[in-house]
Order: structure tokens, then C-alpha cells, then sequence
């Protein structure tokens, strides 16, 4: 018997990501307790979670060991159910 586990890594941990809807505009919000080499982040769109679009960027903390909280506003949202990713 031969067991293998793989642990994936990923240059951020993210503790919490979420989409609000503050009026005309989608508030997508999410929070990291550690990142190590991240750049950036890509925020992207869907209205069936299989087709994605990019709508914007923010550079990431680089390296952090501390809590970091991200926020980004989409302007023009989809008028139906919409899915959102960070990449």
C-alpha cells in the first residue's frame, strides 16, 4: 500500500471572500492572513461560472505575515446572477 499526499501550495492563504451588492455596483471583498510572492490579483467575472472575464487588478502585499484586506468595486455588473474568482 502506498499513500501520497500533496499539500498544494499557493502563494497567498486566504481567510474570507465575498460579493456585496452596495447599489449600482458590486463590492468584492476578501482578506489574507499570510502571501508570499504574490504580485497581484486578478478579479474575474462570470454569469455561468464556466466562461470567466477579467475586470480589473490589484497588486498584492508581496510578502506578508499579517492580515491584509482587499476590496474591489464593479461599476458595471452583470444584471443577472453573477460568479466572481480571484486569480
Amino acid at each position: 500500500t502506498v499513500t501520497i499526499s500533496c499539500t498544494p501550495i499557493l502563494p497567498i492563504e486566504l481567510i474570507d471572500f465575498t460579493a456585496t451588492c452596495t447599489g449600482d455596483a458590486m463590492l468584492v471583498h476578501w482578506t489574507t492572513a499570510t502571501e508570499r510572492n504574490n504580485d497581484l490579483f486578478t478579479i474575474e467575472r462570470s454569469l455561468d461560472a464556466s466562461m470567466w472575464e477579467p475586470i480589473g487588478t490589484l497588486t498584492g502585499a508581496g510578502n506578508s505575515q499579517y492580515m491584509t484586506h482587499y476590496e474591489f468595486r464593479d461599476t458595471q455588473p452583470l444584471a443577472a446572477v453573477r460568479y466572481y474568482r480571484l486569480r
